[in-house]
């Protein structure tokens, strides 16, 4: 008898313990196996990469300005027109380009319209590199500083043939100038861009600089009529506007300050040899290692015309997509023959905003007696 119950009470239990199991979705037969853990939700579980730059909803159907601070027919308003045409083979579809011309200032007033505007990738243009080496001689450039600037790139990043050049009118030769005692006017937008001629006046050579025109089409006609006696506005693609300065023998070639001019377009000025001498080896010039270094400095902190900028706080992925499609518009076919037609390929080079930067650095290198020079030369705007 107590044999039987504790048979039945040994079946109860069993049946009790495959009802538990059951009843929590077990088997008794089956092999156990780990409670999966819950998933944590915090934002630091688990690593999500960010989500990608959608460029078509950013910039399609949108109108991006390009500002140039200068007057229409110049050089940057010319290669900005090209690059203008060129863009939209690169951006989402729908994306407009409009060139906005706002000249004074020595190109500032433009530089600050770019500087001021909203930090949403949608205005930008080519900055003169007088701006950078203001900011970085005397860091004195209301709205614009290195540290925060988003540099795309430049489409003339390189030494370019740079000759200077007289009216016929006025004397023959360089000699004749320094024997009648003749005072070159030359005629510039602002300091920083007539390099050479800006060392002359430095050292009291025959020269006296005139600032304040609105673009190189200004100092063209201010050449052609008389109104200055001297320009480095004189090379190929000057004369394809005034084609009589070389058909009517109009200009005589003086000198060079970075790369000497091809030789054929100084002969077709009546120079036999196609030379013209660097502008501190010029008679009547003396010049000491200290101020050859000094130019060489300064021609370092202009030989990237036309540096494309957004203003600071543009997000990341908007400086990355520009620079990106920057590079695509200024290396595509159409751009470089828009530069050839225009005469201005042997400026074509592509600076990166990395590139770039570290030019403008490399002139903090200088010896300090240099840098003081170049601070005199630039002069504090």
């Amino acid at each position: 008898m107590l044999r039987h119950r504790a048979s039945l009470f040994t079946a109860a239990i069993s049946v009790l313990m495959a009802l538990v199991l059951a009843a929590c979705g077990g088997d008794p037969t089956a092999t156990p196996t780990a409670t999966p853990k819950p998933v944590d939700s915090s934002p630091t579980a688990t690593p999500t990469s960010a989500p990608s730059f959608d460029a078509d909803a950013y910039f399609g159907g949108k109108t991006i300005r390009l500002i140039t601070g200068t007057s229409p027919g110049g050089g940057y308003d010319i290669i900005l027109r090209i690059f203008a045409k060129v863009a939209p083979k690169h951006f989402p579809d729908g994306t407009r380009f409009i060139v906005v011309n706002l000249p004074g200032a020595g190109q500032l007033r433009g530089l600050q319209e770019v500087m001021n505007s909203k930090p949403d990738g949608l205005t930008t243009g080519p900055t003169h590199p007088r701006w950078f080496q203001q900011a970085l001689l005397f860091d004195n450039v209301e709205g614009f500083s290195l540290s925060t600037v988003n540099i795309i790139g430049s489409p003339t990043f390189k030494k370019t043939p740079s000759l200077y050049c007289m009216r016929r009118d006025v004397a023959g030769s360089w000699q004749e100038v320094l024997d009648k005692k003749i005072v070159l006017t030359v005629g510039e937008l602002a300091p920083g861009n007539s390099v050479g001629a800006e060392f002359l006046q430095e050292l009291g050579g025959p020269v006296k600089m005139v600032y304040g025109y609105g673009g190189t089409s200004e100092i063209y006609a201010a050449f052609d009529r008389g109104e200055v006696d001297a320009t480095s506005r004189c090379g190929p693609e000057a004369t394809q506007f005034y084609p009589e300065w070389l058909t009517e023998n109009q200009m005589v070639p003086l000198f060079y300050d970075r790369l000497p001019e091809d030789p054929n377009h100084i002969k077709a000025m009546g120079v036999a040899s196609g030379e013209v001498p660097y502008v501190l080896d010029l008679p009547g010039i003396t010049a000491t290692e200290q101020q050859r270094q000094a130019l060489a400095g300064y021609v370092d902190l202009v030989t990237f015309q036309r540096t494309f900028v957004l203003p600071p706080g543009v997000p990341d992925d908007v400086v990355k997509y520009w620079q990106d499609a920057f590079e695509a518009t200024v290396t595509d076919d159409a751009f470089i023959e828009g530069m050839r037609n225009a005469n201005y390929n042997d400026e074509y080079g592509v600076g990166s905003g990395a590139e770039i930067l570290e030019r403008i650095h490399s002139v903090t290198g200088l010896p300090s007696d240099v840098l003081d020079l170049l601070r005199k030369i630039a002069g504090e705007l």
